[in-house]
Order: C-alpha cells, then sequence, then structure tokens
C-alpha cells in the first residue's frame, strides 16, 4: 500500500459513512439509533475523539515525541463512555463541526507525512512493529466500517 491507496480507503469509506448518514437524515439524529443508546450525534462524537486522538499520536510521533497516552484494549470502553458523557449534552451541529475538524486534521496529517514514515513497521518503536499507517486505518476506515455495519442495520430496519 502507497498514500494514494491510503487516502483512497479513507475517503472511500469514508464516502460510504457520509451517505448512511444522508440516509438517516436531520430527523433521525437525535434518536437512539445504535448500541441501545446511541444517537447519531453519540456516534460522531466517538469517532471523533478516535480520530483526534490518532492524529494526536500522529503528531507527537512525527515530532519525535512519545504520545502521552497508550490505550490498552481494555481501556477502550471507558474511554467510549467517557466520551459519551462528555459530549451529551453539546449540540449535534458542535460534535458534527469537532468531528470533521478531527477528520481533516487527520486527513492533513496523512497527506504531509513521508510515505516512509507513514509505512515503515521499524519507524517508531512506540507502536510495537506496527507502521505509522495503522493509526490512520484503525480510526478510519477500519473505524468506520466497524460502525456501518451497525448504522446499515438501523437503516434496513428503519425503512
Amino acid at each position: 500500500m502507497d498514500r494514494k491507496e491510503l487516502l483512497d480507503k479513507v475517503r472511500d469509506s469514508r464516502s460510504r459513512l457520509e451517505a448512511a448518514l444522508e440516509q438517516v437524515g436531520p430527523a433521525h439524529f437525535d434518536e437512539i439509533v445504535l448500541y441501545g443508546r446511541w444517537t447519531i450525534k453519540d456516534l460522531l462524537a466517538h469517532i471523533g475523539w478516535w480520530e483526534q486522538s490518532a492524529a494526536d499520536m500522529m503528531t507527537s510521533l512525527l515530532q519525535g515525541d512519545t504520545p502521552s497516552d497508550r490505550l490498552e484494549f481494555s481501556d477502550v470502553n471507558t474511554v467510549n463512555e467517557r466520551t459519551y458523557r462528555e459530549n451529551r449534552d453539546r449540540s449535534f451541529d458542535k460534535v458534527r463541526q469537532s468531528e470533521l475538524a478531527s477528520y481533516t486534521a487527520l486527513l492533513d496529517l496523512v497527506e504531509r507525512t513521508p510515505e516512509d514514515q507513514l509505512f515503515d513497521k521499524g519507524r517508531f518503536a512506540w507502536l510495537d512493529g506496527h507502521p505509522l499507517m495503522t493509526l490512520v486505518a484503525w480510526n478510519t476506515f477500519d473505524h468506520y466500517d466497524e460502525h456501518l455495519v451497525e448504522l446499515d442495520a438501523w437503516l434496513a430496519q428503519s425503512h
């Protein structure tokens, strides 16, 4: 994979997410539709947190620093719950604006980062043998596709 293929994957998955959101429509953005209690706003806050986290980690690594947090898999639910609570009272427009800014920042980093730094598995020891692009994959197309399963199921049920 090279940068163009990575960006194409991110943008393709993002397009599918945006298309699903359009199908839901603004009238349903505040309904509880996913995972028993999440609204579309909650989903976007969740996605935005992970996009921003990836952008922050990438920035730290590219500057030669060590990212401040290393999340263990067992911490994911705690982070997700905290993100849910922190964004519960924010307006949809603020959450959407914040998520789009996080997505744009992450995409910009991918576009500016030299390919050898994106794809070299040994470049950043902090990543335990994973290339930097893994942070991008986990927090964009892998993550969008994970949530599109639930969103698509809701769409199929509601139509």
